[in-house]
């Protein structure tokens, strides 16, 4: 698994979500990326920041 994914799933478990949920990810411009879970948009994750900004 890359760093980037580990850190996406880091900041998931952070906001109560368990494993199990089919997670995709949208790779933006300015090191960002828009995830999913389960078809439910979760918002856009900043990796500078590494949160989520939306």
């Amino acid at each position: 698994m890359s760093e980037e994914a580990n850190t996406i799933r880091k900041a998931l478990l952070n906001l109560g979500y368990r494993k199990g949920g089919k997670v995709r990810v949208y790779y933006k411009a300015l090191n960002r990326s828009e995830v999913f879970v389960d078809n439910s948009r979760i918002g856009i994750f900043d990796f500078a920041r590494n949160a989520f900004v939306d």
